[in-house]
């Protein structure tokens, strides 16, 4: 699991416009074995994005999706067509849903060092194998920290800029105005995060993801 061999036998068993979802529980990763396993699936597919499965302070997941070939969101995928009904919903009232673009994290690139300099793990130097049980160690005594609230943000807040998402390959088929809910999906996250670290409300990040989701949502309509 993990190893460049694991994802290139995966891959080869994808047709030219599949997909492998590698789901990751950030709260039992450090960011070096996250950076390892990401590294490790962009050394197999040409194009690896990253989706929140939830917006937790605490305990987020991370799904790595690895394309086949690069790939690119249309205007008709549902993925879209969904977005676009709750985003609707949210303008009449009904708050209580997240549209599923707000989930999207970026995709990862080939020039970001935090990554590139990563060891790659492969069934003859397996990296993750020896490392997991180590850090749970060091965890647990004080010595490491998982993949999880300010050091997961300043992570993917890169990733999230108006620059580098106008310019992603994977939004480039896209109205820009969804932009606006991708980065309200960062504030949220943010609100959770400061929450969970401070104690405290955090209704500045809250606000700025409200503004961008009505934005995006009345660009949309």
């Amino acid at each position: 699991l993990y190893s460049v061999e694991h994802y290139e036998i995966a891959a080869k068993r994808l047709n030219a416009e599949g997909m492998y979802v590698q789901w990751l529980p950030l709260y039992q990763l450090t960011k070096e074995e996250f950076a390892i396993i990401a590294r490790s699936m962009q050394k197999v597919f040409p194009m690896v994005s990253m989706w929140r499965a939830n917006f937790s302070g605490k305990r987020p997941v991370m799904a790595l999706i690895g394309f086949k070939q690069n790939s690119r969101l249309t205007p008709s995928t549902p993925l879209l067509a969904a977005s676009k009904l709750v985003l609707r919903q949210h303008l009449n009232g009904q708050k209580d849903i997240l549209p599923l673009i707000a989930h999207y994290a970026g995709t990862l690139r080939e020039d970001d060092n935090r990554l590139s300099k990563a060891a790659l793990n492969t069934d003859s130097h397996p990296v993750i194998e020896y490392l997991a049980p180590m850090n749970h160690r060091l965890e647990k005594s004080g010595h490491a920290n998982w993949f999880v609230g300010f050091e997961l943000l300043d992570f993917v807040k890169p990733y999230l800029t108006e620059d580098v998402l106008a310019a992603d390959p994977y939004l480039s088929d896209i109205s820009s105005a969804w932009n606006d809910a991708i980065q309200a999906g960062y504030y949220l996250q943010s609100s959770f995060v400061t929450k969970s670290e401070t104690q405290k409300s955090d209704s500045q990040h809250r606000a700025n993801y409200e503004l961008l989701i009505n934005k995006a949502a009345t660009q949309l309509q």
